[in-house]
């Protein structure tokens, strides 16, 4: 009987002649004991991949992932995209946050009634951010993910909700500065500027005829309402996803 992984590269095998093409899989644990992200520690592993494939005319990437480090996701797929002249991702369960990121540059998305992105508004998580104890014996506090767009909701709110203005509102900034570190705000505001940018420039790559691109990064940035909102083939398909 053949091992799982022998099975594995057999259905990759047919997923390349079903697909004519060249087949690279990508695939990270999402179990709590055992969670993986997308990290710049792989980005060797798939140059010397790409390189001993070659440039090929098209490559299908099998993308599995809840996410991970946005700018490690733009180096991975920018760096595929260089060895063949059409890209595709297969996303047999989940891509979320930096793998959806991933998803925008490819030619074609090919999605199960499973399947699911998500959004890419981005956390930040430094030794600046606010610490939280856990429930684990021995285990010092760790620093909790700031949301940029929670920050502004915040702010959103005491403005456009509690009508704050002047001082009320510089009460209302002053308390949160004392909660996140002013530097975690700056951070979390750039690099919400910067995956807006990098969603961009990949759409653009794609040479996909998207109609409303402003649109879509508009929404996977921050109108669809929290990080773990899930998007299905369906609402893809209506985003104007390929």
């Amino acid at each position: 009987m053949s091992s799982l992984f022998e099975q594995r590269i057999d259905l990759y095998r047919d997923i390349e002649k079903v697909r004519n093409s060249k087949v690279i899989s990508y695939l990270l644990g999402d179990n709590p004991n055992f969670s993986t992200q997308i990290a710049k520690d792989v980005i060797n592993f798939f140059g010397e991949t790409l390189d001993s494939l070659g440039s090929v005319p098209k490559i299908t990437l099998v993308l599995y992932t809840v996410g991970g480090d946005t700018l490690a996701a733009w180096n991975i797929i920018n760096l595929i995209s260089q060895y063949c002249d059409e890209l595709e991702i297969i996303i047999p369960f989940k891509a979320q946050s930096a793998g959806t990121l991933m998803t925008l540059r490819a030619n074609k998305i090919l999605m199960t009634k499973k399947s699911v992105l998500g959004p890419i508004d981005p956390s930040i998580n430094t030794p600046l951010n606010p610490q939280i104890q856990t429930n684990i014996p021995n285990l010092p506090p760790q620093p909790y993910p700031v949301s940029v767009e929670s920050i502004r909701e915040y702010l959103n709110y005491a403005k456009d909700e509690l009508g704050l203005t002047g001082d009320s509102l510089a009460k209302v900034y002053t308390a949160m500065s004392e909660k996140i570190h002013p530097l975690v705000i700056g951070q979390s505001i750039r690099t919400l500027n910067q995956i807006k940018m990098l969603a961009k420039k990949l759409i653009d790559a794609s040479k996909v005829a998207y109609t409303n691109v402003d649109e879509v990064v508009k929404f996977l940035c921050s109108e669809s309402g929290s990080h773990d909102y899930t998007i299905n083939y369906q609402e893809a398909l209506q985003l104007g996803l390929p």
